[in-house]
């Protein structure tokens, strides 16, 4: 699960996940109490590269705004790999 969310006017995540990636600590991003359960593997800003069973994370330093974390700090972006599939998840705002 990416950036479990908290707060913007949706009802929160109603699901366990065994990995949770969160791209920096503000409450709306990093929501995992909801969405973890006793073995979910909590990533949060993180940078470098994680295999997880067959999945395979790397997470990319970036910004959280457009003056390089002046006004809303640093970010991470995150490459997933799992099976055939690769995506791309940032929130780059």
């Amino acid at each position: 699960m990416f950036d479990p969310f908290k707060g913007i006017g949706l009802p929160e995540p109603n699901a366990k996940a065994d990995i949770i990636l969160c791209s920096h600590g503000h409450p709306d991003h990093n929501n995992t109490k909801p969405v973890s359960h006793e073995k979910s593997i909590v990533m949060e800003a993180f940078i470098g590269t994680r295999q997880i069973d067959e999945v395979s994370i790397k997470g990319v330093a970036t910004f959280h705004d457009d003056s390089e974390g002046s006004k809303r700090g640093r970010n991470s972006a995150y490459v997933v790999h799992f099976e055939d599939v690769s995506f791309f998840d940032s929130l780059l705002d």
